[in-house]
């Protein structure tokens, strides 16, 4: 089942926005893509399931993970893909299919279709790839702080660590302004009670010790109070371990 040696810009320019839009706004691979049916595409619901791949125009395969994931589709390419989708197909009906109804083929798409597009839009001589789409997805999320999860899986890396090995230059790089990122809901309001706030420092002394009981730290906070060990703090403390004695002096 080879592709098609005739994909011309013309003849199915349709087909070819809506799989560049495809690529752009999923972060799917070419042979992802190629590989599609519309048995795969839900558009009430705007998910696409990858399944498959066709690897190097020659044979299908296995998404290059080894697994399938569901894609959400913007809502543009939900508008592109209704203007594309039969009214009647069969189980195997490509989505983007070649002009002969067969499976594209990933060079001739590249080099008829894709690099004329790119020169028309930015002049000759400047290279983008059609994996370039790829690229451009996960950087623009990433800079727009998009969650890291939901781009490794949108866009079927193995891990987020594979995704931030290539990456991570792409995050934002603020350095500055998140000391209250804890005391402050995201709303702005404060999170801790009003039990909790900073309460006049009273002058320690033997009275107020033991009229706090045997707790170092406040009964009121985030955190148990600490218990104090009990006995005199001046004396040795031992342990006693298997065949041997360890003495320490002090807390």
């Amino acid at each position: 089942m080879r592709g098609s040696a005739t994909e011309g810009g013309s003849g199915s320019a349709l087909q070819h926005v809506a799989l560049i839009l495809f690529l752009a706004d999923t972060g799917a691979r070419l042979g992802e893509a190629s590989a599609l049916r519309w048995i795969d595409v839900d558009l009430d619901r705007g998910t696409a399931r990858i399944c498959r791949s066709w690897s190097n125009g020659r044979y299908l395969s296995m998404p290059k993970t080894g697994r399938d994931r569901s894609v959400e589709l913007s809502s543009r390419l939900r508008d592109e893909l209704g203007r594309c989708r039969p009214d009647v197909f069969g189980d195997e009906a490509l989505v983007f299919p070649s002009q002969a109804g067969g499976f594209l083929d990933p060079h001739n798409f590249r080099d008829r279709v894709f690099r004329p597009l790119v020169e028309r839009a930015f002049g000759r001589g400047r290279r983008f790839t059609v994996h370039g789409l790829r690229h451009t997805f996960a950087s623009l999320h990433l800079a727009r702080r998009t969650p890291l999860m939901w781009i490794q899986a949108q866009g079927g890396w193995a891990s987020p660590q594979a995704l931030l090995t290539f990456y991570a230059h792409f995050l934002p790089r603020d350095q500055q302004g998140f000391a209250d990122a804890l005391s402050t809901a995201p709303d702005g309001t404060q999170t801790a009670p009003a039990r909790f706030r900073p309460q006049k420092v009273r002058k320690v002394t033997t009275k107020n010790r033991m009229r706090a009981g045997t707790s170092l730290a406040p009964r009121a906070g985030f955190e148990p109070a600490t218990r104090r060990l009990e006995g005199d703090r001046s004396s040795p403390l031992s342990y006693r371990g298997p065949g041997r004695r360890v003495m320490r002096d002090g807390i």
